[in-house]
């Protein structure tokens, strides 16, 4: 589509809508093409990790900017002895006891403190308690720290195909 204008500008003029050159003259004004803006990186931590011990599977998501969730998606006994799916029976609030173990969310808003770690608090459900942790991601690799005072322990994921 072409629309014609007069200028009396001898100078290249762009609006950001229009792309213009004008001349002294009647000339052709051509819209912009409007492009997608090129979406962010993919954040390193994004996606699904398996525990090495093949326990969980946990999905991590932007939740807020430059902070990260993650929420179990898939364990591998997910049933409890009575043949029913788990629930958050640790948990020290009685009133979130029935609550499904898959699609718990485990880690609210960990703050990136530099290009492949993230700090904040994670929730284990195995007793019920939230600790300081930071996770790490290295390639296919994420390693979550949880300490309480000066006692840590790592668990390590793998990447989920």
């Amino acid at each position: 589509m072409k629309i014609f204008a007069t200028f009396a500008l001898a100078a290249t003029v762009s609006t950001g809508i229009w792309s213009v050159n004008p001349v002294y003259a009647e000339t052709a004004v051509t819209p912009a093409v409007a492009t997608k803006p090129a979406e962010p990186a993919k954040d390193p931590a994004f996606g699904k990790w398996r525990s090495n011990k093949g326990k969980v599977t946990i999905e991590v998501v932007q939740c807020q900017e430059n902070k990260i969730c993650a929420n179990i998606v898939a364990l591998a006994k997910p049933l409890n002895k009575a043949g029913k799916p788990k629930t958050d029976v640790e948990n020290s609030d009685p009133a979130l006891r029935s609550r499904p173990i898959i699609g718990l969310q485990v880690v609210n808003g960990m703050v990136r403190v530099s290009k492949n770690k993230w700090k904040g608090r994670i929730y284990n459900a195995d007793d019920g308690r939230s600790y300081a942790a930071t996770a790490t991601v290295n390639g296919n690799r994420l390693v979550v720290e949880a300490c309480i005072g000066p006692f840590c322990k790592k668990n390590r994921f793998t990447r989920a195909k």
